[in-house]
């Protein structure tokens, strides 16, 4: 049986509290449409089994599913038949999660944890495989939490991480241009950090933290704990697709981003990359 394991350790940052806004559904229900909507199923998929081959793993593994929210993508490794343990911090993301994955009728091979990623519970070289998709981007020193996964990941094992570039084609129109032209109402401030460009936007639930990362500072901070990035791919190169309403144009963006990481791959200028971690087994036994 899925188990919900209560621990509340919240990351003080930039913002007041990042963590508060991930405890409403409304803004789950909102990416729901923005990035889950039928048009992009094909990409997520494309995207898992990229990793898979680059993971060189079977099913029935245990994956590591770190920040893993409603669990959309849980579900996607659960269906090709490995397990998961899929953290997050939000308690009420977590009980959504358990919904959708017991629908799916997956439950009895996930365990779902409440956990901060900047401070994790877990001993050293737990996991062999990790996966942490969208997430980095919303913790205000992601270095913590890269720190955390590169700690708790088994020597021979490997991570994948997908997170937005702060050097993007997106961000340069959006921030360098349509936002000098009119600054969004909720925008209520933004800078430059040691590993990125944010934006802290302001709503009636809560701040939301929203960080373009310099993808080599990342790659610096792994390489720093002592792994090897092995595969640096560009996985959407816009998603300029949430300015717009229309189907057809979001259409038009997935098969455009689909196409980009089906036979392209380059990271220039992608707004979304991936990255794929070793931690060699110097580290352990």
């Amino acid at each position: 049986m899925t188990r919900i394991i209560a621990k509340t350790n919240h990351t003080k940052g930039i913002v007041n509290n990042p963590t508060e806004i991930f405890e409403h559904l409304d803004l789950f229900t909102t990416w729901d449409d923005w990035y889950y909507s039928p048009p992009f199923q094909k990409f997520y998929n494309l995207a898992i089994d990229y990793i898979i081959d680059k993971f060189m793993i079977r099913a029935s593994e245990t994956i590591l599913d770190a920040g893993c929210g409603p669990g959309v993508h849980t579900i996607r490794w659960l269906q090709r038949g490995f397990n998961c343990i899929s953290i997050d911090f939000s308690k009420t993301v977590l009980q959504e999660a358990e919904i959708r994955i017991k629908k799916a009728g997956f439950l009895k091979r996930a365990k779902l944890k409440q956990e901060d990623l900047t401070k994790l519970s877990f001993p050293d070289n737990q996991f062999p495989w990790i996966f942490c998709w969208g997430v980095l981007m919303h913790i205000p020193k992601p270095e913590k939490a890269i720190d955390e996964l590169s700690r708790v990941l088994k020597p021979g094992g490997s991570i994948a991480i997908s997170t937005t570039n702060a050097n993007s084609f997106d961000h340069f129109l959006m921030h360098r241009i349509l936002y000098k032209i009119k600054k969004p109402k909720s925008l209520k401030t933004s800078g430059e950090s040691s590993m990125g460009r944010y934006c802290i936007y302001d709503g009636p639930k809560g701040e939301l933290f929203v960080q373009g990362l310099f993808m080599n500072e990342v790659k610096k901070r792994f390489e720093r704990n002592g792994l090897q990035v092995t595969h640096h791919v560009g996985s959407e190169i816009s998603e300029l697709y949430t300015l717009f309403s229309s189907t057809f144009i979001r259409r038009v963006f997935a098969y455009l981003n689909l196409s980009w990481f089906k036979y392209i791959r380059l990271p220039f200028g992608c707004v979304a990359q991936i990255l794929i971690i070793h931690k060699p087994h110097k580290f352990g036994i």
